[in-house]
């Protein structure tokens, strides 16, 4: 997704309204935010030694 966002960025840069090109930006930050919580996530479940239903 967040690449789908990069290159549309970089494609319709002349194209879009500054409007639309800051949709595909905040688009582009949800998918890095997203991307960092499932990062998180993973590192305390191995950390912790939890498997996917929460048990050890």
């Amino acid at each position: 997704m967040n690449g789908y966002c990069q290159l549309l960025m970089e494609l319709c840069r002349n194209i879009l309204e500054p409007k639309y090109m800051g949709y595909l930006q905040e688009i582009n930050n949800g998918v890095l935010r997203m991307n960092r919580l499932i990062d998180s996530f993973s590192i305390f479940r191995s950390y912790h030694g939890l498997n996917c239903t929460g048990k050890r």
